[in-house]
């Protein structure tokens, strides 16, 4: 089963998501949900404040999460922790207005694929959890097919040329 949202689930009946996902899972059948965590979350005023958020609830239930990022963030954060700085935010976590840029919006973006037709790479965090409730986690770049009938391109994050020349440097000195 396919789930292209769950956002108007979680704010309309935050109370009922956990049951009604229990409900649906069977041991012949899987699950496949989207979240999106740049889409507000209207909680209804019965909302208890101190009942985890429906996004906790999701991830607590989940056995495998993929998170999708852009190569231009992941970039800055790792600027910022290089430099031991607060990591940036972007979109309703900065805590502002404004437009939110895809990724292909932006001019020059390092690796974000600036024009038509140019590949985007973006940076997917897996994370899956055993039933022992170990979590494995590993962080791939996915550089999708700048033409069409081309492959994407998928590696660690820690092979991309801007993360490995950085920890080479680093193990140098």
């Amino acid at each position: 089963m396919v789930i292209d949202s769950l956002n108007s689930l979680a704010s309309r009946a935050p109370h009922s998501l956990a049951a009604f996902l229990s409900g649906v899972l069977a041991p012949h059948a899987s699950l496949v949900a989207a979240y999106h965590t740049d889409v507000p979350v209207a909680l209804p005023r019965t909302w208890n404040e101190y009942e985890p958020h429906p996004f906790a609830v999701l991830c607590h239930l989940a056995t495998a999460v993929l998170r999708l990022t852009g190569l231009r963030q992941e970039l800055a954060r790792k600027a910022a922790r290089d430099r031991s700085l607060a990591e940036p935010e972007w979109g309703l976590k900065e805590g502002r207005e404004g437009v939110l840029v895809g990724l292909r919006g932006g001019e020059g973006e390092s690796g974000g694929g600036g024009g038509d037709g140019a590949a985007a790479t973006v940076v997917l965090e897996m994370e899956l959890r055993r039933r022992s409730g170990r979590t494995t986690s590993e962080k791939f770049t996915l550089k999708t097919a700048s033409a069409r009938g081309a492959t994407g391109e998928v590696r660690l994050l820690s092979d991309h040329p801007a993360f490995a020349a950085a920890s080479a440097s680093t193990a140098a000195a």
